[in-house]
């Protein structure tokens, strides 16, 4: 699928509230003690805003990173277009 095609009607979503919010909670949590795993900060702002049910119309994520985000796209029935990048995977 082309991205040309993917951002028709597309529209562009306030993210301040969730950056505060994910940087609060690194912040504030001890990964390491409590065992959970790591994920960046744009990473846990991208799950703020796909496990927010206020937001009706997000289908797709793109991502090389299917790990961080599968549960709650399973979750919110989210649409994940895996991208895989290394040397058998050249744009040849």
């Amino acid at each position: 699928m082309k991205l040309k095609k993917l951002l028709v009607d597309s529209e562009l979503i306030d993210d301040h509230l969730y950056r505060e919010q994910a940087l609060k909670d690194i912040l504030d949590s001890d990964n390491v003690s409590t065992g959970q795993r790591h994920i960046s900060l744009v990473d846990m702002v991208i799950r703020y805003i796909l496990s927010d049910e206020k937001i009706h119309a997000i289908n797709y994520l793109a991502t090389f990173n299917i790990d961080d985000f599968i549960d709650v796209c399973e979750e919110r029935k989210i649409s994940i277009l895996h991208y895989k990048i290394g040397p058998s995977y050249s744009s040849r």
